[in-house]
């Protein structure tokens, strides 16, 4: 919308009304006493403003004469309803990004916009339910259903009320089922100025349709009429409520416009312009722009109050003539003129505005100033004027006379506005350089020849690697990252080899450290960038790994292990699971029958690159081997028939060596004589020795071996179980 009334816009709208278009406009969002166009043709559009989520209206949104109704606009400024959002109207938005893609989103908003479309979206659900038929039955149903925000009816800052949308499609008009080609009787009617200073008169048009014979108009100041298309002047500044009562053979009806007429109290007005330009050499023409205010204040009562409102000039047309003195002896009435002086000269601009409340003055000395200057010459000094690439110039105008633009060409293609600015040259040769210097009396353009020459640098070596370290044979990745224009290369990757490509990829075959140098060779020169010990060749760690025959059996059980570990190795280290190890490359192993049981393995190799172990769980498996026991009883006499018998236990390994088994726990039991179960530990030679409590002469006593443990473990064992002596 905007602040200025439009003829052909209110045509266009009146042409839609009339053919049954129902017209709905946002009131503006200047916060202002003031409603905007096209909202403000009252006759023709319903005007709505905004408010905020607690139903009071928004910061922003325009209110006044033509205000109609209000719903809800949203407020981005406060959370009112305590979702942790700002209280805006979600609306579908979308974006085009530079591929021409669109993507959708959603994002929040205010406005008087949103409040109506609000207010459409009941008209449309009115319209199509068939609550109503017409712009004018739309218009009756939304405002009569409102709710009241400040008081009964209507009131200049929320109009008739918050749209109800349920309220609304209650409705139903007086002669239901009476659509747009009816002629009911009906009474309508407009009148022109609706709006305007006290004492203006008013021009009622009668547009009621139907068989009508009589008419009553009732203009709300205690004055009536039965004339078809009375004229009225009204005297009060203060709103007014018409009435117009048609009557016919059908019956009658009565159309009411609350606060129809709206009359102010003017204001002096407050003339005021702008200019441009400031200052202009003959001819020229400057640009005159009217920026006078024409107040006015409105008398209405509230709750039977009588309040006062001050409305700004764009409610109802404020300044009526303009009166421009430009000061070289014309004038004009336009209200934004523009005008050429044709001589040298100071001027003084006066603008004389008369609006309803009178008339004001503004003029202003001097305030046009039309000079004739010579026009400016060109000229410049750069420093330095020659060197190597990229080269950076400094700039300096030393042009004479008055000057209000600068147009620097640097003969690269580049240019510049600035006074003293300065260019960096980025490629070689010769460049012509120009200054165009512009100034109220013309302009002068200064041009050098081969005024600036850039000499090609020396390149700049640099590189980089990757990998830089690594397991021998290592492929290097070098690229070359110098700056500057580059004739040659020569690469020396430190193992006697050299290279001239670009970015080259080297395999190194030894170990070691290795400085790499990369020398360039351009115009300006050459240079060489050296990097110490930048690749390090390691060895690769040696893999672990063995095998092992046989990997079970009997004990004692002889294992050959064989290393097949890869890689470069200088020492070993087996723990054959069973307390026991080697740093031999490929041992001989004896598991013992008493270590019966699985093994686990592990060898651990050491190299230059490193270390590696392989363990193998429970690789080895020693089946148990028995024993051999043998039991050897003997007697003696002790004290008068009184003997002891006495058993001595050697336990043995049950193979070919017959070695003694140290720390075999032995259980066994005497029967005979005082006898019993024992138990002990063979020594070093595998013996171990009982002996009975005393036996009488006659006994036998028998010993019998119960259990022989070894390693935690019981193991089977062969030989004698028993043996007896008799006493």
């Amino acid at each position: 919308g905007g602040s200025e009334p439009s003829t052909a816009l209110e045509e266009a709208i009146a042409y839609s009304y009339n053919r049954g278009v129902t017209l709905i406009a946002a009131a503006g969002n200047d916060g202002i006493g003031g409603v905007v166009y096209p909202a403000a043709y009252d006759d023709y559009v319903i005007a709505v403003g905004a408010t905020r989520y607690d139903e009071t209206l928004a910061y922003y949104s325009n209110y006044g004469l033509n205000l109609d109704l209000v719903a809800p606009g949203g407020d981005l400024t406060v959370d009112q309803n305590g979702d942790d959002y700002r209280d805006g109207i979600l609306q579908q938005a979308y974006k085009v990004d530079g591929f021409g893609t669109i993507s959708w989103g959603y994002s929040f908003t205010e406005g008087t916009s949103m409040a109506a479309a609000h207010v459409s979206g009941v008209a449309a659900l009115l319209i199509a339910n068939g609550n109503a038929a017409s712009p004018d039955e739309v218009r009756q149903a939304l405002e009569s259903t409102a709710e009241d925000k400040d008081t009964a009816g209507w009131d200049i800052r929320y109009g008739w009320g918050m749209v109800d949308a349920f309220a609304a499609l209650q409705w139903t008009a007086s002669e239901p089922g009476l659509g747009l080609g009816s002629q009911p009787l009906k009474a309508e009617f407009i009148a022109e100025p609706t709006m305007g200073p006290r004492n203006t008169r008013v021009q009622f048009t009668n547009q009621s349709t139907g068989n009508i014979t009589s008419w009553l108009w009732d203009f709300g100041d205690g004055a009536t009429s039965i004339d078809l298309n009375p004229s009225h002047a009204y005297g009060d500044a203060r709103t007014y409520t018409v009435s117009l009562t048609v009557m016919g053979p059908d019956g009658s009806d009565t159309e009411t416009k609350e606060a129809y007429i709206k009359l102010f109290i003017p204001e002096i007005p407050n003339a005021d312009f702008t200019r441009e330009p400031i200052s202009i050499n003959k001819p020229m023409t400057v640009q005159l722009t009217d920026t006078s205010t024409c107040p006015a204040t409105l008398i209405y009562q509230l709750n039977g109050t009588i309040l006062t409102s001050s409305i700004e000039s764009a409610s109802y047309g404020g300044i009526t003539t303009w009166t421009w003195d430009f000061g070289d002896g014309t004038t004009s009435n336009e209200r934004n003129p523009a005008h050429t002086y044709q001589n040298l000269g100071s001027y003084t601009i006066s603008l004389t505005v008369v609006g309803p409340g009178g008339s004001d003055t503004e003029t202003r000395k001097g305030y046009i100033q039309v000079t004739m200057y010579s026009a400016p010459v060109a000229s410049f000094a750069a420093i330095p004027r020659s060197g190597n690439d990229p080269l950076v110039v400094q700039f300096t105008d030393t042009s004479t006379g008055r000057v209000s633009n600068w147009l620097w060409n640097f003969g690269d293609g580049k240019t510049s506005n600035e006074q003293n600015p300065n260019h960096m040259y980025k490629n070689t040769g010769s460049y012509i350089v120009s200054l165009t210097v512009v100034g109220p009396g013309g302009s002068d353009t200064e041009t050098k020849m081969d005024y600036i020459q850039v000499t090609p640098s020396a390149p700049v070596a640099n590189f980089t690697a990757q990998p830089r370290s690594g397991n021998g044979p290592l492929v290097v990745q070098f690229t070359d990252i110098s700056t500057g224009q580059v004739l040659s290369r020569l690469w020396d990757f430190g193992d006697g080899t050299t290279s001239s490509e670009q970015n080259p990829n080297h395999t190194y075959q030894n170990i070691g450290f290795y400085t790499v140098s990369l020398t360039l060779v351009g115009p300006g020169g050459s240079d060489t960038e050296t990097k110490k010990d930048y690749i390090q060749v390691t060895h690769p760690a040696p893999v672990a790994n063995f095998t092992a025959i046989p990997r079970n059996g009997d004990g004692p059980l002889v294992v050959q292990f064989t290393d097949t570990s890869a890689g470069n190795i200088s020492s070993r280290l087996w723990d054959f699971g069973d307390g026991t190890t080697s740093t031999e490359q490929n041992p001989i192993h004896t598991y013992t029958f008493k270590d019966a049981g699985d093994f686990t393995v592990s060898l651990s190799v050491t190299g230059l690159g490193g270390t590696d172990t392989e363990t193998k769980t429970n690789y080895i498996h020693l089946n148990a081997s028995p024993m051999h026991v043998n039991i050897s009883l003997w007697k003696k006499d002790i004290f008068r028939n009184w003997y002891k018998a006495y058993t001595g236990l050697t336990v043995t390994q049950n193979d070919p060596t017959g070695l003694p088994i140290a720390g075999a726990t032995v259980e066994g039991t005497w029967s005979g004589g005082y006898g019993g179960v024992v138990s002990g530990v063979t020594n070093a030679s595998g013996v171990i020795y009982f002996e009975t409590m005393w036996v009488t002469k006659g006994s036998t006593v028998t010993f019998t071996v119960n259990k022989v443990i070894v390693g935690g473990k019981e193991i089977d064992f062969v030989g004698a179980t028993s043996a007896s002596i008799r006493i």
